[in-house]
């Protein structure tokens, strides 16, 4: 059986719940580009990564609690599809999935006008689809967290998901002091990104 009292004391837990009102208190923003991200917040972002896979299914917080996000996919996946629901949904958030086909987004309805409505329903929006500056737009009139699953342009959340891909930044960040350039390979695609 379960002890809860002694789950509460340990080191791990104790840490979750620091890590939990730490974000509980930040404002949450879009992630629609690797570069607006400063050093400090990309570290981070592999700190609290490391210590979430490190305890997986040992949460005790839940920050996404009450809250239901949007995962809006022009693009088919199945790998970024997966990670973003069960993030979520480990987080204590609930998640509705849309595609072309739900929503009348790119067929006679503006960005702006899908932003808005969902804005008011969703309390975030995770979107994979062509143009970088639908996802853009929909963060300015949407007024809630929008993060960038994939675009066009280089693959962001695929760099900060996949381990293989958090080593790689990981070594060139701590290797040189201000990192202008940072190298990986898109495990999708299979060719090299530069940053």
């Amino acid at each position: 059986m379960w002890n809860h009292a002694l789950a509460e004391k340990s080191a791990p837990a104790r840490r979750l719940r620091q890590h939990a009102r730490r974000v509980r208190y930040l404002d949450m923003k879009n992630l629609l580009s690797i570069e607006q991200l400063d050093r400090p917040e990309i570290e981070e972002i592999f700190r609290v990564a490391a210590m979430q896979k490190q305890n997986r299914g040992k949460h005790t917080e839940f920050p996404l609690r009450g809250q239901t996000w949007g995962l809006i996919f022009s693009k088919p996946s199945t790998r970024t599809r997966v990670s973003f629901e069960v993030g979520v949904r480990e987080l204590g958030g609930e998640t509705i999935f849309l595609n072309p086909n739900d929503i009348q987004l790119g067929r006679g309805e503006l960005i702006k006008d899908t932003a808005r409505v969902l804005g008011r329903m969703i309390h975030g929006a995770i979107i994979r689809t062509f143009a970088q500056r639908d996802i853009e737009e929909f963060a300015e009139f949407s007024g809630m967290p929008t993060i960038n699953a994939l675009t066009d342009e280089p693959l962001e959340c695929v760099l900060v998901r996949s381990d293989n891909e958090a080593v790689v930044v990981n070594l060139n960040i701590d290797a040189v002091e201000e990192p202008e350039e940072v190298f990986w390979v898109d495990p999708i695609h299979k060719h090299p990104h530069q940053h």
